[in-house]
């Protein structure tokens, strides 16, 4: 691991934001490779005023002018100047960006080398404890906060310039192009001690708003500051992490750091910064030097460089981030839709001729693929797209028209279509050109000098084998890995993809992933950095290869990392510890059997290992022991226990031993979750049984082949443990042979699904929003059971939303890279990708993304372009929702509209509501209603399934036995899910021609049209308010035909009609679980509350007995447990008391669920 920056490859400029108008290098004797001594000989200063770089205006030596007689600035970037003091003259060659230089300057004993550098920058800090600034949250997403103009600060005790915190750049060479890493050290100047991280041990970020961040990563502690009689209380200086607000000029800021523990009861120091600039210790005399010749000036493309490539991106910034590029590239899809629009629909219900359409415009609009023609596409659209604006109108006749089937229509439509998908692309990469012209100089530059990068591609094919090739332990694994870099190689020659052969080396290097892995974790930047980040490297890669070939590898790449990586270095490694041990068990026979006698010597001394851990009598204790380790941590995962488990059996086992033993850990987190398995039992078994019980032998195998290469990395290659799961080699072998399209679809699904139900048994999804509906009637058959076994104490709030969202993003990047590669679209890929997007747009309800700068109410629309130029996405997420930015309302004749046009298209309402718009309502004061009901014609009761999804009749029990879900497609097709024991199932004609409720099927449109339904309104609804609460349906089977009928007892499919009254149905809330409130004195803004398998409809009335201590509140409408901000600080300690939290709502018998649990607040050890 290398330390990282939330920069797509930060420039000098981003972490030198002081010298803005100047430039300062340190001069040393010597070359990079070779210098006389690790000491600066002289500091020089280049002024620049407002110009650039290159425009010098003043020359400083040492802190004093040189006169301007004295030197002089030469246009290919170099520098003459003499000393005034001493007459010495010298030479620099500065390198385009003004970053570095290298020259000559001459002795009395001869010439010798120059070398100027950026020097350190240092800020030099004044300390003081007790200054109001606290910290809140828990590990890793702690965030410090202070008040420079509070009481507390401006009267604290303060510690003048007794800390300086130090950084400096160090310049990297990929594919002959510069980028940078860092180093970083923190002085205590009252002891004088120093202490300098390690290189994979902090992160660092300098953000927009000009935010200074240093964090420690996963366990690292700093060391021991031995502060003894030091003045001010100060017990260290040396920080788990700093937050520091600079000013604009980055001269000085205010902030704070966290000491002795990266926690609540760590300790606060607040700090005030002040750059000071960096000093010179002349290392020798030098007494005369001299000109020696000029280095030859840069090519023609040398302005050209990977720092300004990867820093290019779609996104702006207006209180909150947004694609500008795809809202921009969205407008021009319209016009051109008006352009086609049908003529007499265009000028009657939009009283508007054929609109002229801009140059750029006229060369997109006629494109099309072969056989296919633009101009009826764009018609085709035409009726779909009035009946979705016109139905948000208020104008007789708009409630006739089913704008929600249309927008459904819409998406899958243009989804599938290759006329969207190639138009879409141009159109994108036009508005991208238009905001970041600089990308075409790229491209041409590619072209035009592809012959002078042919050698360099070369030569970075030959490093990039030899620095992760011999990494990969696997043989099969390696060989498809060489075949995948020399295949890259081969396609940027022969193509002339240069700049997208270098960009994509760089997003896929260790410093990208480091990056990545922080961002997920919360480590450093906002809520939509990693989204960000990602769709711009990949947005860029498309622009320069228009095959998308760099963009959609680079995706597959952060696919992979995300299940190999990120994923079982989050998992919670302490908890079920019956659970595992069988299942490590058989981990290490699959080890042995697939390396047993292998030639390779590291996978030889692992199959061994494996084989005698196998054979220990002790290995199921071996087992508790590391699990019991994990468990006393405050977070089981990988980076904080990884060691720790090893450790703990270290006296009983060989370190590689324990480390394999502990790898298999890792493994179980990965194979459990592509399994989608909700308990090991059922994993075990399958695993036992050679890959049945619905998983297949290729996951046993992968989690071998995974644990394998885990420990080869740390055996082989020194790797440190804990960091061996980031490391850039799993990533490679993951994404060359170990993770199949197949799984990666498979473990995204279950992720997304379980922490969004899961989120939505916290109350955090609220339940009366479509998006609860639409996860509901996901017949996915998955549940949160799968990630609470997984992540277990991992699992709160922060982390369920944010890795929510992390694998809805991934769930769409592997969604659209399948069907990339598919021949025709997929309808089940296609609603998944709905569902997907709909999550998506919960996290930017949550996040920091900008609505406003689209003009919309609605969230949706704010995350339509996750993957940018790849259409398809773009439509699935929500272009519908763009049509109103760009519509605006013009009275019309809407009710000849929709008896004319949208009823032959299926988007005509004649009673003014449809099955589309049964997903759920609120009524202010009434309980919410959450789902559906189902009576039968003549029956006093209702439809209700048992457990294995049979159907019968009986009272209504607000239950999700009684209460469902109906999902509608564009197509008017319609499937109706029940959620039994935490996994939805669809109303299903089965095999044997009974209805029941099933799981999901796959296969053909004929299998899967057993579980479609076309369910009819036969008459006006009954309203509340706008809202229908129930109308009388037929339900017609998609697959036979026939009506789903009930008589005589029996549930049986009619040829004719039969009457269901459906009935929008409120909840009770039901399956309560909570966990104990354990507080520590220094807790502050905690929060809990209870966790509700079936959430149940609001308004809701929680209740506690006995009463909670008047400095923790009970919020009666969400059940919210929280530490308030007028708590005393510390906390007084309080000994463990049970209390009862009971929550009812006045649906049905309006009985209260309860549950108990234990408050307690101690003092920390």
């Amino acid at each position: 691991m290398s330390p990282s920056v939330l920069k797509y490859v930060f420039k000098p400029e981003d972490l030198y934001p002081h010298q803005k108008g100047q430039r300062s290098f340190h001069l040393f004797l010597g070359t990079k490779q070779k210098l006389k001594s690790d000491k600066p000989i002289a500091l020089i200063t280049l002024k620049h005023g407002k110009g650039q770089p290159e425009n010098i205006q003043k020359l400083v030596l040492n802190g004093s002018e040189i006169p301007s007689s004295h030197w002089k600035a030469k246009p290919d970037n170099s520098l003459l100047f003499t000393d005034p003091d001493t007459g010495l003259q010298s030479q620099l060659i500065f390198d385009n960006g003004m970053n570095r230089a290298t020259g000559s300057m001459f002795l009395q004993s001869g010439t010798e080398a120059l070398m100027a550098e950026l020097p350190p920058i240092t800020y030099q800090c004044s300390t003081a404890v007790h200054t109001g600034a606290y910290v809140t949250g828990t590990t890793p997403a702690i965030v410090l906060h202070w008040d420079d103009s509070s009481h507390d600060w401006e009267n604290a005790k303060w510690q003048e310039n007794n800390l300086n915190i130090t950084y400096q750049l160090h310049e990297n060479i990929i594919v002959g192009q510069k980028f940078y890493d860092f180093s970083l050290s923190f002085k205590d100047n009252q002891t004088g001690n120093t202490w300098t991280p390690a290189k994979n041990d902090f992160y660092f970020l300098i953000d927009q708003n000009m935010m200074l961040q240093i964090v420690l990563t996963g366990n690292q502690k700093p060391p021991v500051d031995n502060r003894s009689g030091q003045p001010g209380n100060i017990p260290t200086l040396y920080p788990y992490r700093v937050s520091i607000q600079l000013c604009q000029t980055a001269q000085h800021g205010m902030g704070a750091m966290l000491t002795e523990a990266d926690a609540q009861n760590g300790t606060v120091v607040g700090l005030q910064a002040q750059y000071v600039s960096g000093s010179v210790s002349t290392s020798e005399s030098v007494n005369d030097f001299a000109l020696t010749q000029a280095m030859p000036a840069a090519g023609s493309s040398a302005s050209l460089n990977l720092t300004d490539l990867a820093s290019l991106t779609p996104f702006s910034n207006d209180n909150g981030w947004f694609d500008d590029v795809q809202k921009t590239s969205m407008g021009y899809f319209n016009n051109i839709m008006l352009f086609y629009m049908q003529p007499d629909l265009r000028k009657k219900y939009w009283s508007q001729s054929q609109p002229d359409l801009p140059p750029k415009l006229q060369k997109i609009a006629p494109m099309a693929p072969a056989g296919e023609n633009p101009g009826e596409w764009y018609q085709s659209l035409s009726v779909a797209f009035l009946s979705n604006v016109m139905s948000q109108w208020k104008q007789e006749g708009s409630d006739t028209l089913n704008g929600i089937r249309a927008g459904n229509w819409l998406s899958q439509t243009t989804a599938a279509s290759g006329v969207y998908n190639l138009q879409m692309n141009a159109l994108y990469a036009l508005a991208y050109q238009e905001k970041n012209p600089i990308i075409q100089d790229y491209a041409e530059d590619q072209k035009a000098n592809a012959s002078k990068y042919e050698p360099l591609i070369q030569d970075d094919l030959l490093k990039w084998k030899t620095e992760h090739l011999d990494r990969i332990v696997d043989p099969t694994t390696r060989q498809k890995t060489l075949e995948y870099m020399e295949n890259l190689a081969e396609v940027a020659i022969k193509d002339n993809l240069y700049w997208a052969y270098t960009l994509f080396r760089y997003g896929t290097s260790q410093i990208e992933v480091n990056i990545l892995q922080a961002m997920i974790s919360g480590y450093v930047g906002d809520k939509t950095a990693y989204y960000r980040h990602v769709q711009s490297l990949s947005v860029t890669l498309s622009m320069l290869d228009p095959s998308n070939l760099f963009s959609q590898k680079y995706l597959s790449f952060v696919q992979s990392l995300m299940i190999g990586s990120i994923l079982p270095t989050e998992a919670d490694y302490g908890q079920h510890q019956d659970d595992y041990k069988r299942a490590v068990e058989l981990v290490l026979k699959n080890v042995q059997k697939e390396y047993g006698g292998s030639a390779d010597p590291t996978l030889s001394k692992i199959a061994v290992m494996a084989q005698d851990l196998l054979k220990r009598d002790d290995l199921t204790t071996l087992i508790s022991t590391m699990q019991s380790a994990a468990s006393r941590q405050v977070s089981g995962g990988w980076i904080d226990t990884a060691d720790i488990m090893a450790n703990s059996v270290s006296q009983q086992i060989t370190q590689s031993s324990a480390q394999l033993l502990a790898s298999s850990f890792a493994s179980l987190a990965v194979g459990g979750t592509i399994a989608g398995v909700s308990d090991w039992d059922s994993f075990i078994y399958s695993l036992s049984s050679g890959g049945g019980g619905g998983i297949s032998a290729s996951t046993v195998i992968t989690m071998a082949k995974y644990t394998t290469q885990v420990v080869a990395l740390t055996i082989k290659w020194g790797v440190a443990f804990k960091y061996a799961l980031g490391d850039v080699a799993i990533s490679w072998a993951s994404v060359s042979d170990l993770f199949s399209m197949s799984m990666l679809m498979e473990a995204n699904r279950n992720l997304e699904s379980g922490f969004a139900k899961w989120l939505i048994g916290k109350r955090v999804i609220d339940p009366t929003s479509e998006l609860y509906s639409t996860i509901m009637a996901e017949g996915s058959g998955r549940n949160q059971s799968m990630v609470v076994r997984v992540f277990g104490r991992n699992l709160d709030e922060f982390f369920a939303v944010r890795l929510q969202a992390v694998f809805s993003f991934a769930a769409l990047i592997v969604g659209v890279l399948s069907l990339m590669d598919a021949e025709t679209t997929d309808e089940e890929i296609m609603g998944w990708l709905s569902v997907s997007a709909s999550l998506m747009s919960f996290a930017a309800a949550a996040g920091e993304w900008s609505v406003q700068a689209f003009g919309l109410v609605e969230s949706l629309s704010t995350f339509f372009s996750v993957l940018g130029c790849l259409g398809t996405v773009a439509t699935v997420a929500g272009v519908v929702f763009m049509i109103y930015l760009f519509f605006k309302h013009i009275p019309s004749p809407i009710e000849q509209f929709a008896q004319t046009y949208a009823q032959p298209d299926g988007f005509f309402m004649p009673f003014t509501s449809a099955i589309d718009q049964f997903i759920g309502f609120s009524v202010n004061g009434q309980p919410s209603r959450l789902g559906i009901s189902l009576q039968p014609s003549g029956e006093n009761q209702f439809v209700k399934t048992s457990d294995k999804g049979q159907l019968s009749l009986s009272d209504q029990t607000y239950s999700f036995d009684a209460v469902f879900f109906a999902n509608t497609s564009g197509e008017g097709v319609t499937t109706i899910s029940a959620v039994i024991d935490g996994t939805s199932r669809l109303l299903t004609i089965t095999s044997g021609g009974t209805i029941a409720f099933a799981l999901p099927v796959s296969g053909d449109a004929a299998n899967r049209d057993s579980q479609r339904w076309i369910v009819e309104l036969l008459k006006d609804p009954a309203m509340d308010g706008s809202n229908p609460s129930s109308g009388v349906f037929s339900i017609q089977s998609k697959s036979s035909g026939t009506y789903l009928a009930f008589k005589n007892g029996q549930f049986l499919m009619k040829s004719d009609a039969f009457r269901w009254t459906v009935c929008q149905q409120p909840m009770i809330p039901a399956g309560i679980s909570m966990q104990n409130f354990a507080l520590k004195t220094y807790s502050q803004d905690a929060v809990t509350t209870a966790s509700l398998d079936q959430p149940g409809s609001t308004p809701q009335n929680w209740s506690i007995t006995p009463a909670l201590p008047d400095f923790i509140s009970l919020d009666q409408n969400s059940g919210i447990l929280q530490v308030t901000s007028k708590a005393p600080q510390p906390l007084p300690v309080l000994k463990p008391e049970k209390h009862t939290l009971s929550v009812k709502n006045h649906v049905g018998a309006d009985k209260p669920v309860s549950v108990d649990f234990v408050l307690s607040i101690t003092a920390p050890a």
